[in-house]
């Protein structure tokens, strides 16, 4: 099963398959392999230790700091 997953990565990113095949690498040296590929998450920007939702919500907070900094507030006023 986590082959699957390593060639979804090995593709999406275009990486290269190598040493091994996927399905080598993990059979043989598993703890290998996930390390490799969370490393290879941690690189992208996405960190595989918070989860789905800890992305999303990550990603999503990080869209909405950029919405406020390019829309600053309309009728700014001082007052005492």
């Amino acid at each position: 099963m986590g082959s699957k997953y390593r060639t979804k990565l090995r593709k999406r990113y275009n990486l290269v398959e190598a040493p091994y095949t996927d399905i080598v690498s993990h059979v043989f040296c598993p703890c290998c392999s996930l390390c490799q590929e969370f490393r290879e998450l941690k690189f992208r920007g996405l960190d595989p230790a918070l989860g789905w939702n800890g992305i999303l919500a990550k990603q999503h907070a990080k869209q909405q700091s950029d919405q406020t900094l390019k829309n600053p507030p309309s009728n700014q006023v001082m007052s005492k």
